[in-house]
């Protein structure tokens, strides 16, 4: 009732003319500020399948008449997401469709989400699944040397990982984040970083992958 009654008073004071083009940026703000928002009318059912050491994903859409491509992001925490796979759709079918995406570089933990991107370049995202793979890691985390001197102010860390990005955590005994580290490494061999500890004071610390079930504890002396 309230939007009929300001239009009506909209009229009353300004040209038809000037209230049609009023009218319309308001439609085109709508449309901008929903352009991030999930599409349900596109997208149906999101699952993830864990087997051994994969993840498979499916998913199926209701309709495809304006929705161009997905993207398949992941993430190891549910807060930084990577693109790792685009899936193109018919394009601009009115019928559904179904998809399945398997990822062979899984984590022990994994997060993921599709992100549909319609023809006009608007697009939105579907909610997040989390799979936990079942086999268990070949390459576990290292820290070198542990302990350290206080006098140091290099460790070693090395570590083989499944993705082209890796993200490590460091936390105090009380759980608190000190560090978080997003590094570019090479998938499928080990890498090897040196991480710079020279404003880290004496004390017990936790090293996380994380995505992964790995953490090392160490300790400045």
């Amino acid at each position: 009732m309230k939007l009929i009654y300001n239009q009506t008073s909209l009229i009353s004071f300004f040209p038809k003319t000037i209230y049609c083009l009023f009218f319309l940026l308001l439609l085109t703000q709508s449309s901008i500020a929903n352009s991030n928002n999930f599409d349900a009318d596109a997208l149906g059912r999101f699952s993830a399948k864990v087997k051994n050491c994969e993840v498979k994903l499916i998913w199926n859409t209701l309709s495809e008449t304006d929705l161009k491509l997905f993207e398949v992001e992941w993430s190891g925490d549910g807060h930084i997401f990577h693109k790792i796979h685009t899936e193109y759709t018919s394009g601009y079918s009115p019928n559904s469709g179904l998809y399945e995406f398997l990822d062979i570089n899984a984590w022990y933990s994994n997060y993921y989400r599709l992100k549909l991107i319609n023809f006009d370049g608007s697009f939105s995202y579907s909610k997040t699944i989390i799979a936990k793979k079942e086999c268990k890691t070949l390459s576990p985390l290292s820290v070198f040397p542990n302990p350290v001197s206080a006098n140091s102010s290099i460790i070693n860390l090395e570590f083989t990982p499944t993705r082209a990005q890796a993200q490590i955590l460091i936390n105090d005994m009380l759980g608190r984040t000190i560090q978080r580290l997003t590094l570019d490494v090479d998938s499928g061999i080990s890498n090897k970083f040196e991480l710079d500890i020279s404003n880290y004071p004496s004390g017990t610390y936790n090293m996380i992958l994380v995505g992964e079930r790995q953490a090392k504890i160490f300790v400045i002396k």
